[in-house]
């Protein structure tokens, strides 16, 4: 359990003897003795509603097409000691990793901590797959079909194979600027068995609205 006043692990599977202080305040350098298991117990130890979320943070998200219901459903968080999202992995009974997304101008917009696995998010009755790079994104997709977010622009082949197999057609829609159009040109061209197509667009998936998603995904 951690302890937001004194900054220490009182028991679980990480020492106590370096405590790890969860600040709104913390920089960069902070969070580089921060490891996978104090997130973890971090995310198990806070109640976290992204429903009361402060007013700023909702913005956000709603600017980005966020529906609260589903990020509640998906298990992210919000800490209020730390000003940020924790998003878990979802994949998996015990999450492998969890990503932090920070609000606090002084931190890293993004940290991700554990072994890291493609987000993947399931859709009953698609036959097809799109590719993107982060975690909002895959969430707007996978309202009409499959998603998967690869927290980047590598195709991490071994993970993927049973879900792309799975799919008719493969859409790698990577973020509009040149590592985008470079990462969506050689993923196409690692996916040389299956039938896909690189989205191009000018915005991120996650800008957009549901009647664009379609047009691009011609849904």
């Amino acid at each position: 359990e951690y302890c937001f006043s004194c900054g220490k692990i009182k028991r679980g599977r990480v020492s106590d003897e370096q405590p790890i202080v969860f600040s709104g305040s913390r920089k960069d350098s902070e969070y580089k003795g921060i490891q996978y298991n104090d997130v973890l117990m971090q995310y198990e130890g806070i109640e976290g509603d992204i429903h009361k979320a402060p007013k700023e943070v909702k913005k956000w998200l709603i600017e980005r097409n966020m529906n609260l219901d589903k990020l509640a459903e998906l298990g992210i968080k919000y800490s209020r000691e730390t000003d940020e999202l924790l998003i878990p992995d979802i994949n998996h009974d015990i999450p492998r990793y969890i990503q932090i997304k920070s609000f606090n101008v002084f931190a890293p917009k993004y940290k991700t901590y554990g072994k890291v696995f493609p987000y993947n998010l399931k859709h009953r009755q698609s036959n097809k797959c799109v590719l993107v790079e982060d975690i909002f994104s895959a969430i707007r997709v996978s309202k009409f079909t499959n998603a998967s977010a690869l927290l980047g622009t590598s195709l991490p082949t071994k993970d993927l194979i049973m879900l792309l197999n799975k799919s008719q057609h493969i859409y790698i829609w990577m973020d509009p600027d040149i590592p985008g159009w470079k990462a969506a040109n050689k993923i196409a061209q690692q996916l040389g068995w299956v039938d896909c197509s690189i989205v191009e667009s000018e915005k991120d998936p996650k800008w957009h609205t549901d009647k664009e998603i379609k047009r691009y995904l011609i849904i």
